[in-house]
């Protein structure tokens, strides 16, 4: 009897194999967006410390901020609610209750953004900190040392200049000051010389005096074309009042109030058009007590950076500038995008899986349909007459049909388990 055999599994298997590895591969190729949170700060020392969220967004290798809502941070043990504006950035203000490593986390309902150990000390915060050059060079017969207050002079602007001056020279009739490229404003001694206003009005602004004795110097103050000013600077015991004053049109200005320890305040202000191609707005920021010399940072980016951020003291006698960076306490992306190169890499090996086991499959069964045909070959023979045993040939026969039904089986399960993958993600 010859039994004739209907081609479909030939046909099915490779088809199935072809159609889930697409779909497999399509969703390694699809692009997902991973979010998750950046958490910056200083030194995790005892005492009031403000944190820096930062929500990211990452799609197809490229980031950008994100805003998120109903943030709930926990920072060793305290629970503090935060979010991100449009920009993707956040202020948490909080009180550390002892210095060292600090369990840290974030959540946004039940998922968790960021998590980890923040563990900074003030030696490796202060180590990147940027010293602006606030002593400016000086030529004449006058021994002098010149100091912007804020490390740079803004153009239109007004700022501060520090002269240290000898003894007799120190006193503001003693000595007759002039300037090409500014104006000049108040002269006022104090325990380092003399406390000269005045306001750039060129690029280049050169501050000259001359002594009673016809003595005299020569200074060549730097100037910024752009940057933030802050003016009428007042602090109260719970707070820092002022005016952010720009003279290119800056939409949102980032301020960080930055002592020896650490990130004491920290804000983004919008500013307001002025009219003249400028901007500026009135602020007041809630400032705990300065431990030491503090410094105000405007800058138009939220990392303090040397080129975007200008320092000015809050604390008498201060004359050098200083801006520290940020420093990366958890970065909640980093496991975010290894755990996205697992999932490529288990969707890769469930493709491998699939073309394997259904290549073998597709093997044994026309593998079992030669032998099954060998078999039906053998019978007409012996329907014939011809003395040829079959005996042997039909028992490795069946067991060939075991092992189809085994391949078969797998291959099943695992396109299964692929699909399942595909589907969870």
């Amino acid at each position: 009897m010859v039994v004739h055999r209907r081609p479909a599994a030939y046909l099915v298997v490779p088809a199935v194999t072809l159609v889930v590895a697409i779909v497999l591969l399509l969703a390694i190729a699809t692009p997902r967006t991973l979010i998750a949170v950046r958490l910056w700060g200083g030194p995790t020392v005892e005492g009031p410390q403000v944190l820096r969220l930062q929500c990211v967004r990452r799609s197809v290798g490229v980031e950008d901020g994100l805003a998120l809502r109903e943030l709930m941070v926990e920072v060793d043990g305290l629970q503090i609610p935060a979010s991100c504006d449009e920009r993707g950035y956040g202020e948490i203000p909080l009180n550390l209750r002892h210095s060292g490593g600090l369990a840290v986390r974030v959540l946004r309902r039940n998922e968790v953004l960021a998590e980890g150990e923040a563990r900074v000390d003030e030696t490796t915060w202060l180590s990147g900190a940027i010293s602006f050059p606030a002593v400016v060079p000086a030529s004449g017969a006058i021994p002098i040392r010149a100091f912007v207050v804020s490390g740079a002079l803004l153009l239109e602007h007004w700022g501060e200049v520090v002269l240290v001056l000898p003894e007799k020279l120190r006193a503001p009739k003693k000595l007759a000051l002039s300037g090409s490229g500014l104006e000049l404003g108040p002269v006022l001694p104090s325990s380092e010389g003399l406390r000269v206003q005045l306001r750039p009005t060129f690029f280049t602004a050169i501050l000259d005096g001359v002594g009673g004795e016809g003595a005299s110097f020569q200074v060549r103050l730097p100037v910024r074309m752009s940057g933030v000013a802050a003016e009428e600077l007042t602090r109260t015991e719970e707070a820092l009042q002022g005016h952010l004053r720009a003279s290119t049109p800056v939409r949102t200005v980032y301020l960080h109030v930055q002592d020896q320890r650490g990130r004491l305040a920290a804000a983004s202000i919008s500013l307001i058009p002025d009219g003249r191609g400028g901007a500026h707005a009135p602020f007041s920021l809630p400032l705990p007590p300065l431990r030491g010399d503090a410094w105000l940072i405007t800058s138009t980016w939220p990392q303090p950076s040397k080129e975007g951020s200008i320092p000015w003291p809050l604390t008498p006698n201060t004359l050098e500038g200083r801006v520290v960076p940020d420093v990366l306490w958890l970065d909640g992306m980093a496991p975010v995008v290894r755990r996205e190169a697992e999932r490529m890499r288990r969707h890769l090996g469930a493709v491998g899986a699939v073309v394997l086991l259904g290549a073998l499959a597709e093997a044994l069964l026309l593998y079992e349909r030669a032998r099954a045909s060998r078999l039906v070959f053998q019978r007409h023979l012996a329907s014939l007459g011809e003395e040829e045993s079959e005996d042997q040939l039909s028992e490795s026969h069946g067991r060939l049909r075991w092992a189809v039904a085994a391949a078969l089986v797998f291959f099943g399960f695992t396109v299964l388990g692929a699909l399942l993958m595909a589907r969870i993600g």
